[in-house]
């Protein structure tokens, strides 16, 4: 019996968060056959208490490299978008934030669609919704998006980034199907 091959893509996979989704796939994903890290930096395996039995693959490139990120995803049965810039100093690069969180997501989502990719999931923060007053029972469905979060320039650009995501949700890919993008 051969089993259907499923691969991944993990944007920011060098990271704080792509780290333990990397070694979250290794321990509880079977199903996954090949992991492919996109990143600014090169994978290396930084956390313990696993070893990898899916193979995983490095690939260096900024995600605004649009052909570079449409190479990346060729073949690939899903994408776990984790790829951001957090700037919370008192004066932030605005212009990185927007290019990589905002210009970023908008060539993942295209390559996805390009790709015929079903399976984006976009990696956000409370960071657009936490303003300065308390949030009680708060969640996805009662939070809204709040302009003077505490971490504003950063906030918005996630908050702009997940905007783009949730309209891409939903649409026919080029093989009939459809896209899930939540």
């Amino acid at each position: 019996m051969t089993t259907k091959s499923h691969v991944v893509v993990v944007t920011g996979g060098s990271g704080f968060v792509g780290q333990h989704v990397i070694k979250h796939l290794q321990l509880h994903a079977p199903f996954v056959t090949e992991i492919r890290v996109l990143d600014i930096a090169p994978y290396t395996q930084k956390l313990k208490g696993f070893t990898q039995k899916i193979p995983v693959h490095s690939h260096v490139s900024d995600i605004n490299n649009a052909e570079k990120v449409a190479a990346v995803l060729k073949g690939v049965d899903s994408v776990l978008h984790l790829a951001s810039v957090v700037d919370s100093r008192f004066h932030p690069n605005v212009d990185l934030m927007q290019k990589v969180n905002v210009e970023g997501t908008k060539i993942i989502i295209q390559a996805c669609i390009e790709e015929n990719i079903q399976r984006l999931v976009y990696c956000g923060s409370i960071t657009p919704y936490q303003g300065w007053e308390d949030v009680k029972d708060g969640n996805e469905n009662t939070l809204k998006h709040n302009e003077n979060c505490i971490i504003r320039d950063y906030g918005n650009s996630k908050a702009a980034a997940e905007k783009m995501v949730l309209e891409a949700n939903g649409r026919v890919l080029q093989n009939g199907k459809y896209t899930s993008m939540p």
